[in-house]
């Protein structure tokens, strides 16, 4: 489940297991995850940006517009990002 790999990623980047960590970021990336938490993850634990261009390519499309818990989550280097592209 991703609340399990989130545990293992938290312990491996505490005890800079790094073989570990990347095993736990690579079977997270291929589990289903709302695009925001899954951007509010990777920015937490600073994994590699390239596998969130889903993830923002589905909050471009989305049309809907963002909520103001859903922009606290992202940040304000993301949201700015985010809102740019939306325009």
């Amino acid at each position: 489940t991703v609340d399990a790999w989130l545990s293992v990623l938290k312990l491996t980047a505490k005890f800079q297991i790094d073989e570990v960590h990347s095993n736990a970021a690579s079977a997270l990336h291929t589990l289903p995850i709302d695009p925001i938490r899954k951007i509010a993850i990777w920015e937490e634990y600073r994994l590699d940006p390239t596998l969130l261009i889903p993830s923002y390519i589905a909050l471009c499309e989305r049309i809907e517009p963002l909520t103001l818990p859903m922009t606290m989550a992202l940040g304000l280097k993301n949201f700015t990002k985010l809102a740019a592209a939306r325009d």
